[in-house]
């Protein structure tokens, strides 16, 4: 079981329904995941989509259709919705105001670009006054 606190939304227990899931969206933190290798699909990744008070909005992974085919082969786990993407800048841009928190799950010699590329994703269209506080 996970217990956790983000902005007055308790974080608990592992939920192994799809449905479960969905019906906390509402109040759930929303996550985007950059990076899906097997660390993130089998270790941590889980977590985000399976606990309740937590869901996955979006994923992210370079490797072009690589985010898609990964949402494809774990449909039955998902909530409904998570969005595929092939850029973190593109990502943010589309999905960025709707999710709370990003993992970076990418090798640890990218983490640096991501959360940069993150950050400039939050500041974008506000003239850098940071729209967004993940």
């Amino acid at each position: 079981a996970i217990s956790a606190r983000h902005e007055n939304k308790q974080i608990t227990t592992m939920s192994s329904s799809r449905k479960e899931a969905d019906d906390d969206v509402g109040d759930a933190v929303r996550w985007a995941i950059v990076g899906l290798g097997d660390v993130c699909a089998v270790k941590s990744g889980p977590a985000f989509y399976k606990c309740r008070g937590s869901t996955l909005a979006a994923v992210m992974r370079r490797t072009p259709g690589a985010a898609r085919e990964w949402i494809e082969n774990n449909a039955a786990d998902l909530p409904s919705g998570v969005a595929a993407f092939e850029s973190v800048e593109r990502m943010m841009e589309e999905v960025g105001t709707q999710v709370d928190a990003v993992y970076v799950a990418s090798p640890p010699g990218a983490h640096l670009e991501n959360v940069r590329q993150i950050v400039a994703g939050c500041d974008e269209g506000d003239g850098g006054k940071g729209r967004r506080k993940l």
